[in-house]
């Protein structure tokens, strides 16, 4: 048995995606094809947004070997999610890339005799890994299939040499984690579950993971593997684990509290309509509601905020995080 930073965090994940050894094995598998160069273009940082936890995105330019032995260089945009209402975050990013000039390459081309330089664009391929599972779809890998064809819809031939077409598509890949096999029967089902949730090592956290069947896999999964182990001694790999728990512990309790509020206001509105009206108490129960909880969300703040101190993160980072003012921070003990 071994134990495994678990990749589901964002700061394991961007850990094991920049290393390129582990992200063209990741990569290869899932677009079935060889990648003769891969270069990592940008990563989105983790952002600090109490009500909405932002996770990365990382590009990369890669130069792929088609069937045909023709080699390609196309643009990978890969992403994470676990909430169903990201879509619109997908959205902006893949309008960002097609008009990125980075997705662009300069090429010469003839009109009227004359040579022209023009932009041409760089294919893009979208890799989403969900953390939720789609409503209508049982598959857990899922990829696109675009084809065209006349108004008689007749298959048409050649649109795929056609920069024009190309330019205004993409290819689509979508992994369901929840929805891969209990046991991986393909190679890239085997590479995509050190994803998998089973095993986690304690039962009060899931930053590390247990990987029961490690000798009888391939050479490429234990290289994931490995990768993952070495995540686990990262001091700032586990610090950003530790800070992605206290934000969604955060995003947690201001779901709980709202749904507190409105239990505990019905019930104190009920009990005092009886005397003052059904409205005037309901009003009434409900802002006691909500300042019992205010007072409990202020507490829990505190609290979250001197465990930070104790993790050496700034005061700016805290308030961020905490809402606190900075010298309500530094008067903590």
């Amino acid at each position: 048995m071994i134990t495994i930073a678990n990749p589901i965090y964002d700061s394991v994940f961007k850990f094991m995606m920049q290393d390129i050894r582990v992200a063209k094995i990741f990569l290869q598998n899932l677009l079935n094809c060889t990648i003769e160069e891969l270069v990592v273009k940008n990563n989105e940082i983790i952002t600090i947004e109490i009500d909405n936890l932002k996770l990365s995105k990382l590009d990369y330019s890669a130069r792929i070997v088609q069937d045909n032995g023709e080699k390609t260089l196309v643009t990978i945009e890969l992403q994470r999610a676990f909430e169903k209402t990201e879509v619109m975050r997908f959205r902006k990013y893949i309008g960002e890339q097609y008009i990125s000039s980075e997705n662009c390459f300069k090429n010469t081309i003839v009109v009227n005799n004359q040579k022209k330089v023009i932009d041409e664009p760089i294919p893009i391929i979208a890799i989403y890994l969900l953390g939720h599972n789609l409503d209508n779809i049982k598959q857990a890998i899922i990829k696109s299939k675009i084809d065209f064809v006349d108004y008689q819809n007749k298959p048409i031939k050649g649109y795929q040499s056609e920069s024009f077409i190309k330019g205004l598509i993409h290819n689509l890949i979508i992994v369901q984690i929840k929805r891969l096999p209990e046991k991986p029967k393909t190679k890239v089902e085997e590479i995509l579950s050190v994803f998998k949730q089973d095993n986690p090592k304690t039962e009060n956290s899931k930053q590390l993971l247990d990987i029961l069947d490690y000798d009888n896999n391939s050479d490429e999964y234990k290289t994931i593997v490995n990768c993952l182990v070495k995540a686990i001694t990262n001091k700032n790999v586990r610090k950003r684990m530790e800070l992605e728990d206290i934000l969604r512990r955060e995003i947690e309790l201001n779901e709980e509290t709202n749904k507190l509020n409105f239990a505990v206001g019905l019930e104190k509105g009920r009990k005092e309509g009886l005397e003052e009206g059904l409205e005037k108490g309901l009003e009434k129960g409900l802002e006691k509601g909500r300042e019992e909880e205010r007072t409990k969300a202020q507490q829990e703040k505190l609290e979250m905020a001197k465990k930070m101190k104790i993790m050496n993160m700034t005061f700016e980072q805290i308030s961020v995080v905490t809402g606190l003012s900075i010298d309500e921070i530094k008067k903590l003990q």
